[in-house]
């Protein structure tokens, strides 16, 4: 029998602030090899703050006062997002996403509201890193390009923490506006096109929503520019640990040529690969995530729309396939055994994707069995399902919006698998707060399907004087259950102020033994993802009596 385990982690020990304020962070993001100021506008009442950092290459040089210090970030540093956070006498904020880059960093300096104000842009490539701080705000910089350049203006500013929904436009040196972009990737504008003659140009940066209230120090944007190359998604998304695959990006400016180009890669992905892998070709400064897999790989193979036409597969197997034309459906078959168990989900806006994708389960006859759009935890299909009977049975693939929509964008990655033991938690809040001499609870949710044994839940690492009894649980064997444990932190009176960064682990016994780290989920707005990711930083903070 296998077994499915989901962990929810909720840290209900009092807010993360002791004075309410916000998790705001600026800059956002910095240039690998250079020492910048960091500040926690949050933070500036404590006197004194530690920083904490999720992952390689980015170090604090000394303490923060009143939210504000330096960092360093390693000339080495792998690009891509750090999870940062500050941790104060009294408070500690929640991680934060900061971007290590590339590219040279232009600071907004205003006024920059008009055409005639526009800041100077003196060479490309570079980042422009400002926020648009009031409701009517208008960011605009000035440059000077050449005909047959093609201009790649990519925002990334969602993915750094900011609720932005940017609208980008660029306008030639009378005023005229050569193009506009809004939405590209998570609502984030990247604007790309030829320059159709030599001169100064405009790019003018505002926020959709502000006639709503939109706009204040939160809506920070990560701006970069270039007539130089960049990535814009690679296929197949994904690769097997321990093997080899051929990546075909596609992106503009790319082994030297101005305009849409490819550039190639044969990678090798190591056994020890974590999820996802951070790849970049042709030169360009941007990296893309690769996503990392344990199951055999293939690819979709046209022409698959029809039943008859439909791929075999043997699982477990993982897909990487593309709704390459509008109203494309990409149909698959498996043979199953009755009672076995299989996970079938589908991944693709979780990797950047354009498609939004439907699985249609149906058996040999085209009886529909099972469907799934977003799931609960998910914003891609998930399917757990249980072979009827002996026979062979088709899996459909197609986009939410039917045939509007298709195209090379609209990549996924497709898994059929039996169904193996998976331990998830998930913590709520990413730090307890417990004042000496009292007691604080930790709730946790456990949902176990069909397998029996206990789950122990332990913590480890806390502060001096503070101690948790691990707790256990033991669900049916026999159906699918949420239950409720709680794990209770004790300071003694005499524990001094401090913290202690944590691990809350669980381990499920039984013939397939399993451990698995807490981590905090950054949720944004669930819809559409603005500073998602997740981290392992959970602290416990003593705070004095």
């Amino acid at each position: 029998m296998k077994r499915l385990l989901v962990l929810l982690l909720f840290l209900t020990a009092g807010p993360a602030h002791a004075d309410g304020s916000n998790d705001r962070l600026f800059p956002n993001g910095g240039q690998r090899g250079t020492t910048l100021t960091l500040t926690f506008p949050g933070m500036a009442s404590a006197e004194t703050g530690s920083l904490l950092v999720d992952g390689p290459g980015v170090k604090a040089l000394g303490p923060f006062v009143k939210g504000i210090g330096k960092i360093e970030i390693a000339a080495d540093a792998e690009p891509g997002i750090r999870q940062v956070r500050l941790v104060g006498p009294k408070s500690a904020t929640a991680p934060r996403p900061f971007l290590v880059g590339t590219l040279p960093v232009l600071p907004e300096t205003e006024p920059n509201d008009t055409a005639a104000q526009a800041q100077r842009v003196e060479k490309l490539p570079l980042t422009l890193n400002g926020a648009l701080a009031k409701p009517t705000d208008i960011d605009a910089y000035r440059l000077t390009l050449k005909r047959g350049e093609w201009l790649v203006a990519a925002s990334e500013s969602r993915r750094v923490g900011a609720p932005t929904n940017l609208a980008l436009r660029v306008r030639d040196a009378a005023g005229r506006e050569v193009a506009a972009q809004m939405d590209y990737r998570r609502r984030d504008p990247w604007y790309v096109c030829p320059i159709p003659a030599d001169g100064e140009y405009v790019i003018q940066l505002s926020e959709v929503t502000n006639n709503m209230g939109g706009g204040n120090d939160d809506y920070a944007y990560w701006l970069s520019l270039t007539t130089g190359p960049w990535l814009d998604y690679v296929y197949p998304v994904g690769a097997r640990r321990g093997e080899s695959a051929r990546l075909s990006f596609r992106g503009w400016n790319l082994e030297g040529k101005p305009g849409p180009g490819t550039s190639s890669l044969d990678l090798h992905v190591a056994p020890s690969a974590g999820a996802e892998l951070a790849v970049t070709a042709g030169g360009a400064p941007n990296a893309l995530s690769l996503a990392v897999g344990s199951f055999s790989e293939t690819e979709e193979a046209e022409p698959n729309e029809a039943p008859e036409q439909a791929q075999a597969l043997t699982a477990p197997i993982t897909v990487n396939g593309t709704l390459g034309k509008r109203g494309d459906r990409d149909c698959f078959r498996f043979d199953a055994r009755k009672g076995e168990r299989y996970r079938i989900w589908a991944d693709a806006r979780e990797l950047d994707s354009f498609a939004d994708p439907v699985l249609t389960l149906q058996d040999a006859s085209g009886k529909v069995l099972d469907s799934a759009d977003d799931a609960p935890t998910s914003r891609d299909p998930r399917l757990l399902w249980t072979a009827p009977a002996d026979g062979s049975y088709r899996l459909t693939v197609r986009d939410l919006a039917g045939a509007g929509r298709g195209g090379p964008q609209f990549y996924y990655r497709l898994s059929v698998a039996p169904l193996e033991p998976e331990l998830r938690l998930t913590a709520a809040q990413p730090t307890a707060l417990v004042r000496p001499g009292a007691k604080v609870e930790l709730t946790v949710s456990v949902f176990q399907a069909f397998q029996p044994g206990a789950v122990t839940v332990r913590v480890e690492g806390l502060p001096k004087g503070v101690t948790a009894e691990p707790v256990s649980v033991k669900p049916s064997p026999d159906r699918a259950q949420t239950m409720q444990a709680k794990l209770v932190l004790t300071a003694a009176a005499d524990a001094a102020p401090g913290f202690a960064p944590v691990r809350v682990i669980a381990a499920a016994g039984g013939a397939s033994p399993l451990e698995a780290e807490a981590r905090w989920m950054m949720t944004g707005d669930g819809g559409w993802g603005y500073g998602t990711g997740s981290t392992g930083m959970l602290v416990v903070l003593v705070t004095p009596p």
